[in-house]
C-alpha cells in the first residue's frame, strides 16, 4: 500500500459515492504487480463510516470488507485511454507520457449504496483487456 488514510473527499469522490464534498473517506492507494513488474496503480475511496481504520487493512480490501459484513453486489466501470503523469509513469516504471488504460469503477452494495470508488491506471504495454460478448436470439 502506498497510502491508507482517512481524509476529506475530493469533489470527484464525493460525486461518485453520493456523499457531501469534504466528508471523510478512507483513501487507499497501491501499486499492483505482475511477475515483479508494476502493472497498475489503484486509488480507492470508501465512505468513512464503512472503513473507519484504513491503516488496518491487510493485503485484500474485499476480504476486509467481507469480514465487516460488507459485500459489493455490482459495479459500474468506465474504461478510457489516457496518458500517464510523470509521477504515475515513475511508479509504473515507464517513460513519462506513456499511454495507459484508465478505469473508473463505482461499486455498490445490495441496497444500491455506492461504497467504493476506484481509479486505476494500467500499463498499456503489459495489460490485455479481453471481453466476451453473448448474443441472444431476441434482437
Amino acid at each position: 500500500w502506498l497510502e491508507r488514510a482517512l481524509q476529506p473527499a475530493s469533489a470527484e469522490e464525493a460525486e461518485a459515492l453520493d456523499i457531501a464534498p469534504g466528508a471523510r473517506v478512507a483513501r487507499l492507494s497501491r501499486i499492483r504487480f505482475a511477475d515483479d513488474r508494476p502493472m497498475a496503480l489503484e486509488y480507492t475511496a470508501l465512505p468513512g463510516d464503512i472503513l473507519e481504520a484504513p491503516a488496518a487493512i491487510g493485503p485484500s480490501l474485499y476480504a476486509a470488507l467481507t469480514e465487516r459484513g460488507i459485500r459489493l453486489q455490482r459495479a459500474d466501470e468506465r474504461i478510457t485511454a489516457t496518458i500517464l503523469t510523470d509521477e504515475q509513469a515513475g511508479l509504473l516504471e515507464v517513460p513519462a507520457g506513456a499511454p495507459a488504460l484508465a478505469i473508473n469503477r463505482t461499486g455498490f452494495d445490495a441496497a444500491g449504496r455506492a461504497i467504493e470508488f476506484t481509479r486505476s491506471f494500467y500499463r498499456s504495454d503489459i495489460y490485455d483487456l479481453v471481453a466476451e460478448l453473448t448474443y441472444s436470439e431476441e434482437g
